[in-house]
């Protein structure tokens, strides 16, 4: 008799990350993964990007990463429970998945990482699984999984484990990057469900579960972030979300309405925004604060009010005005864009990376562009 197939799913933890505290990543992980990481669990599937850039093995952010995968595999062993991996984006985690066995060797029988096109059966579940990491050198992936599954003389798996983009993620009017899939034409290759990173965003569309970023990187993404808890009883998925509720704020206040009024701006700010900012200020939290007003005297103001009061707050102060002009204005004469080619992408792409991350090495870069042109 099979064993009841329960995942835990994980996306998009981008540990590195220079926007959030290693150590904040690492108690989140302690705080909702570890716990739920018991006997009930067949397995935990990280579908990409677990690292966020190439890490430095000196470095505080390496130390919590090796942690946390020893962590993750110590729990998993300890249960009885498989651990599976997926390359996510190449230029996030590229090849660093060897750190998963790398760290506590001593538990890797429960784990394996995936960065190619591949199929696993699992004895225990008697599922069938099928992963699919970002930027496969695929001219036609729909064929390429067929081609896959007839090798293993399947015509249908049951769970694809899956980092990239399906056309019903895509904001309206977006050109759909290289290797996204189609749910109508991707549907006939699968029994079960999609467990899908890439997009930091959690939703369900029919059965395919975007199980968004563990954290917040960014504004934009005001919405929980977390995982998802998938079982399946008597073929039938059932999909669980789990908040992360200790992840960063990035929140955006917007006080256009108040207009020049700042005795109202101020009143609400200090109703509405200091008790919930207070609420979420403590160590190893980074809170991302965009105060929008075309008054600057209420911009100012309101971050006035969070001196002494919140605790490792970066307030980013914007005019809501200028930046509708900018972007109603906004106007791209496309025959002026410098025409890329391999002599020249280097040079267009070093100043753009260093903008983010000063410190990265052009060689690095290099060696990226090297990799992604492989194939």
């Amino acid at each position: 008799m099979y064993r009841q197939l329960k995942i835990l799913a994980l996306a998009d933890l981008h540990c590195g990350c220079p926007r959030i505290d290693p150590f904040h990543f690492q108690a989140c992980i302690e705080e909702y993964v570890i716990p739920r990481i018991t006997p009930e669990l067949s397995h935990v599937v990280i579908a990409g990007d677990f690292f966020d850039l190439m890490i430095t093995m000196n470095s505080i952010v390496s130390v919590i990463a090796m942690n946390v995968i020893s962590l993750l595999k110590k729990a998993c062993h300890e249960n009885g429970v498989k651990l599976r991996v997926l390359r996510g984006t190449y230029t996030h985690d590229r090849n660093q998945l060897v750190h998963f066995t790398a760290s506590s060797p001593e538990y890797n029988s429960c784990i394996k990482m995936y960065d190619t096109l591949s199929v696993e059966h699992d004895e225990d579940t008697g599922v069938d699984f099928l992963y699919m990491p970002d930027n496969l050198k695929c001219s036609d992936i729909y064929q390429e999984v067929e081609n896959l599954l007839q090798a293993h003389s399947l015509k249908q798996v049951d769970v694809v484990i899956h980092h990239g983009y399906f056309k019903h993620m895509l904001p309206f009017g977006i050109p759909e990057p290289s290797g996204t899939l189609d749910f109508d034409k991707f549907k006939r290759f699968y029994t079960g469900c999609v467990l899908n990173g890439h997009v930091h965003t959690p939703s369900i569309y029919h059965n395919v579960v975007s199980i968004g970023s563990f954290d917040r990187f960014a504004y934009g993404e005001e919405e929980p972030k977390g995982l998802y808890i998938v079982t399946r009883k008597d073929d039938r998925y059932t999909f669980e979300f789990v908040e992360n509720k200790s992840a960063n704020p990035f929140w955006t206040v917007n006080l256009k309405e108040f207009g020049d009024n700042s005795e109202r701006a101020f009143d609400y700010f200090a109703k509405e925004w200091l008790p919930k900012l207070e609420k979420v200020s403590f160590e190893n939290t980074s809170i991302h604060i965009r105060i929008m007003s075309d008054s600057t005297g209420i911009v100012e103001g309101c971050a006035a009010m969070l001196n002494g009061k919140v605790k490792n707050v970066v307030v980013d102060k914007g005019a809501v005005t200028k930046k509708e002009n900018e972007i109603s204005n906004a106007q791209m004469n496309l025959e002026e864009l410098p025409k890329i080619t391999p002599d020249n992408l280097l040079d267009l792409l070093v100043p753009i990376v260093q903008k983010s991350h000063p410190n990265t090495d052009p060689q690095e870069i290099a060696k990226v562009i090297k990799e992604c042109q492989k194939g």
